[in-house]
């Protein structure tokens, strides 16, 4: 399972871009949605093709999981998601983006 993650971030890397600003931003640069969000298609071992956004396929290849593992609730059962720090849904800096209630 190693190498299908090492595999998809050589590809993931490729679309993205360094800014060079202070605050360490990566940029995402390929295919955007209609809502501003960076898609990546992955073909997933167990799980078959997927368009992932880019935020939060950075975070499953980070954390190594698949999207069906990624978790869905919190502690207290509050439904979370990825969440950009600084709040740009085009960055894709892996230690830019947590967890969080939506409502956060």
């Amino acid at each position: 399972m190693e190498d299908f993650y090492k595999d998809l971030e050589e590809r993931f890397l490729k679309k993205t871009k360094k800014l060079g600003n202070i605050h360490g931003c990566v940029a995402w640069d390929g295919y955007v949605d209609k809502l501003g969000y960076g898609v990546m298609n992955v073909n997933w071992p167990r799980e078959g093709a997927k368009k992932e956004r880019a935020h939060r396929l950075a975070y499953m290849i980070k954390e190594r999981i698949s999207h069906n593992d990624m978790p869905r609730l919190d502690e207290n059962n509050n439904r979370i998601e990825c969440s950009h720090l600084c709040h740009n849904k085009t960055r894709v800096n892996s230690e830019h983006i947590k967890l969080e209630p939506h409502a956060t």
